[in-house]
């Protein structure tokens, strides 16, 4: 916790400090002794509490206390944008004009305000306040870290992955966090709905692992969702196919070892990360079932952008590989086939979106990655793909968000079906 104590008179603000550090072990604590100093600090830092002496100079050793100093100082907190304003704020006082013109005027915003005059230990009241400021911020604290605050977070590794929600949602500035844009949607009970775009600008399992985090305890999302291109295993996948991430296989995670007159050889001990016990599984399931039509529907749109995309796009939910270099190499593919033969699709951020979930300190989303297949991951690469496939991921990441994903534990898992319809 961090208190500003903001007191002009020697001895009283050292004995308010000695009861602040008493109270409150382990508070960070910053003194001011007149309205210049307050105003400096309030400017700069961030405080839990301010303790205010209700008369302040305008400059220590220059000027006479005054109320009218303190008062302007509150009054700028309130006001004013360029102060920081702390959570709570306690007025102390020893002059009693000071203390009936408080009650008046800003007293409404003050915690509370404390008398060095009256027969009460007012020293045992501030001690009282501040153990009681402590325990409420916990309570806060524990309270907003188990509750959802928006509905969806979208991470994306790059800028191009981004680009196609700029025309499919509209988006605003969220100034919680750098490059963030906020949007509205609507779920498939027509409920509206909140969300945050936000754009990595690179790949890698690390950036994507702090991004992530960032997001979770900013937002507190239900979904934290991930669109992009990713690389496919041929025979599994072909190019323009949808990949849903199941699980995420930290393929390069383990030890080099060099045997005798041998080469180096690379031993793997992934740790994947699933989803299958999050509740929005079994609509996944029903929509790489049923979602071809919804699926034709996006690839028509894909195509009249792209028109090579000529393909209609496969949709296959089932293990990935996730590593923090680019693969380009049939040998590498081979070797990543070889921690489990079901993988079929490789990319660069999933674990570390996965891994961020399964670690965080707040309310657990569901989590899922979803991406086009670019490219085989072998000596073929090219960027032909990327702008088609960050299309088709994007589609199909606004289709679950606002037609397929529960949002509620008491939704039913999967669509919602017309009344009257009985298939299967």
């Amino acid at each position: 916790m961090r208190i500003l104590v903001v007191h002009d008179r020697a001895e009283a603000r050292e004995e308010v400090v000695r009861v602040c550090e008493s109270a409150a072990p382990g508070a960070i604590i910053a003194v001011a002794t007149d309205y210049v100093s307050g105003k400096r600090e309030l400017g700069g830092e961030l405080f839990d509490v301010a303790v205010v002496d209700l008369t302040l100079p305008h400059r220590s050793g220059r000027d006479e206390p005054t109320y009218e100093k303190a008062a302007a100082l509150l009054q700028e907190l309130i006001e004013l944008d360029d102060l920081h304003t702390p959570g709570d704020i306690i007025g102390i006082t020893s002059d009693p004009a000071a203390l009936t013109m408080v009650n008046v005027e800003v007293g409404p915003h003050l915690m509370t305000v404390i008398s060095e005059m009256t027969n009460v230990d007012w020293r045992s009241l501030l001690a009282d306040r501040l153990v009681y400021i402590q325990r409420a911020r916990q309570a806060r604290q524990r309270s907003i870290a188990q509750h959802y605050d928006v509905d969806v977070c979208i991470l994306t590794a790059l800028d191009k992955e981004r680009q196609p929600f700029r025309s499919l949602l509209a988006l605003d500035s969220e100034p919680a966090v750098p490059g963030a844009e906020r949007f509205i949607f609507t779920d498939r009970d027509h409920v509206q709905r909140r969300g945050v775009l936000l754009s990595i600008g690179r790949a890698g399992q690390p950036r994507a692992a702090a991004q992530a985090q960032i997001l979770l305890n900013i937002f507190r999302p239900r979904y934290l969702l991930m669109s992009g291109i990713c690389g496919g295993v041929k025979d599994k996948v072909k190019i323009g196919d949808v990949v849903i991430f199941e699980s995420s296989i930290d393929w390069d995670y383990g030890k080099w070892k060099t045997p005798k007159a041998s080469p180096a050889k690379f031993h793997s001990r992934p740790e994947p990360l699933s989803i299958r016990d999050q509740v929005s599984h079994g609509a996944l399931r029903e929509f790489v079932l049923r979602g071809d039509e919804e699926l034709a529907q996006i690839h028509a749109r894909v195509k009249a952008a792209h028109a090579f995309a000529k393909r209609p796009p496969g949709l296959h939910m089932g293990p990935c590989a996730s590593g923090s270099a680019v693969v380009g190499s049939q040998e590498i593919i081979e070797r990543i086939g070889g921690v489990n033969d079901a993988i079929i699709g490789v990319d660069m951020e999933s674990y570390g979106l996965y891994a961020a979930k399964a670690v965080t300190n707040v309310v657990k989303p569901q989590v899922l990655c979803v991406k086009a297949v670019s490219d085989y991951c072998d000596g073929s690469k090219n960027d032909r793909w990327h702008a088609p496939c960050c299309l088709l991921s994007a589609e199909v990441v606004k289709l679950l968000m606002t037609e397929w994903l529960p949002f509620c534990p008491t939704q039913p898992q999967g669509r919602l079906r017309p009344s009257g319809d009985t298939s299967p």
